[in-house]
């Protein structure tokens, strides 16, 4: 994350990490994105030094009134999604979309001759949309799977490959909510 911070620096934009008190409209005023990096209790992983994984409604209320007037979230989940105790499909049910756990098993489309290193698929994304803008596919260890509603205005970025263990299944996907935007990624790494 901090090289990703640091890139985005280089290219002229403001980056800053919020890590103290809670994600209320204050707090996102002045912001036109969110990242909500993978968080977990520390009984599976210890991604954060201090703070509770799960959001608490009032912090949930005001990130989809964020993104619903316009803002972006970067949401990042992961292939044990339900097992980590953290408030992403809580949030990502308000705008219609869901992080499945599993872990896609790809014998063909990998890197480095490693199953669970699949490289995700552009499913005929015109290559100029503005969210992967000149990516063709991209690596992603160990994931789970992106659900949407069926009445959700959603693009889906990036899928398995037809080889895969859940074959052809969303990876990323980029939806609309209200005159915002949301783009989930089945994978923190």
């Amino acid at each position: 994350y901090a090289r990703a911070a640091d890139a985005l620096r280089a290219r002229g934009h403001r980056v800053g990490a919020h890590s103290a008190g809670p994600l209320d409209e204050a707090t996102l005023a002045g912001h036109d994105v969110l990242v909500l990096p993978h968080s977990s209790d520390p009984a599976w992983e210890r991604v954060v030094p201090s703070g509770s994984p799960k959001l608490d409604g009032a912090e949930l209320d005001a990130i989809e009134g964020f993104v619903r007037s316009g803002g972006g979230l970067v949401v990042l989940g992961e292939c044990d999604q339900d097992k980590y105790g953290n408030s992403v499909n809580e949030l990502l049910g308000r705008f219609g979309a869901n992080v499945t756990t599993t872990t896609v098993i790809d014998p063909v489309e990998r890197i480095h001759e490693v199953d669970t290193w699949v490289l995700g698929q552009r499913p005929g994304v015109p290559e100029t949309d503005d969210v992967l803008a000149g990516v063709r596919r991209a690596c992603l260890y160990r994931r789970g799977v992106v659900t949407t509603d069926p009445d959700v205005d959603a693009t889906v970025l990036l899928t398995t490959s037809a080889h895969a263990s859940t074959p052809l299944a969303p990876l990323v996907v980029a939806l609309t909510a209200g005159q915002g935007r949301v783009v989930v990624v089945a994978d923190s790494d």
